[in-house]
């Protein structure tokens, strides 16, 4: 099946609703002492990177409210240089702007080809 950008605009959406679900109630300092949530957490966020990573420059161009370029460095970083992640950091990244990057991306998706 051939993958358009409608399809890497709901799995976005739908890892996205799934990594704010998973925090729901869940406090900066338990996320930090749980390396199974944080795991979670850190898997989803690379699979959030490698969605936008798929999506065409035209398409990141066109829907510039949203920061794509941000979720695919945090992606990278996550993936490449993981002893280095500081769990408050993603915590906060998620927690705080997250929501309004989900807010932004449902914007946009029923315009989406």
């Amino acid at each position: 099946m051939i993958r358009t950008n409608k399809h890497y605009i709901n799995d976005f959406i739908e890892y996205t609703e799934r990594i704010l679900t998973t925090l729901e109630g869940v406090s900066r300092e338990e996320f930090q002492k749980d390396v199974d949530i944080q795991d979670m957490i850190y898997r989803r966020v690379e699979v959030l990177g490698e969605i936008v990573k798929r999506l065409p420059d035209e398409f990141i161009q066109r829907y510039k409210e949203i920061p794509w370029n941000n979720i695919a460095k945090t992606r990278d970083f996550l993936a490449h240089h993981y002893e280095d992640t500081t769990a408050g950091i993603i915590y906060d990244a998620v927690k705080i702007d997250l929501p309004t990057i989900l807010e932004n991306v449902q914007k946009i998706k029923d315009l989406v080809l």
